[in-house]
């Protein structure tokens, strides 16, 4: 008897504090997280090459925005593809990224791709720590814009 009161005082210390803050789970208030970059680029990337015959290298996300290249939407029907891709789960708006100007002769319009400097730093015989930091770092950069 003494026992099956102790474990109540425990589980009364230390989960009802953590009610009154955090509140009871309601469905209301309980809003499920949309999707994340990673499956809406999948999610749309395949209405793309099923729906449209578009490659699915044509769409980047980041935070909800999808950006479509123009030079792979050539000869489809761009009015409809933004619509339906503006419906999916997790789309916050969607863009079309235009050619920045024209494309030099002999050069394909989807392999030109403009980048910052990027440093690369690190061990030459990485291990464990050194690469979960780098992901860490990497993950941390996409979700504050950096």
């Amino acid at each position: 008897m003494r026992l099956r009161s102790m474990f109540q005082l425990i589980v009364l210390f230390l989960v009802a504090p953590s009610l009154v803050t955090v509140g009871w789970p309601d469905s209301a208030t309980a809003a499920a997280p949309g999707p994340d970059d990673p499956y809406v680029a999948g999610y749309a990337g395949a209405v793309l090459e099923r729906e449209f015959k578009v490659s699915r290298r044509a769409v980047t996300v980041q935070n909800g925005v999808l950006t479509l290249d123009a030079a792979q939407l050539a000869g489809a029907d761009r009015a409809r593809i933004l619509t339906v891709l503006a419906a999916l789960p997790g789309v916050n708006r969607v863009e079309v990224r235009e050619p920045a100007g024209p494309v030099p002769p002999g050069r394909d319009p989807a392999i030109i791709v403009v980048v910052a400097e990027i440093y690369i730093t690190g061990h030459r015989n990485p291990d464990t720590d050194a690469i979960c930091s780098a992901i860490g770092y990497a993950e941390f950069k996409q979700r504050t814009g950096m």
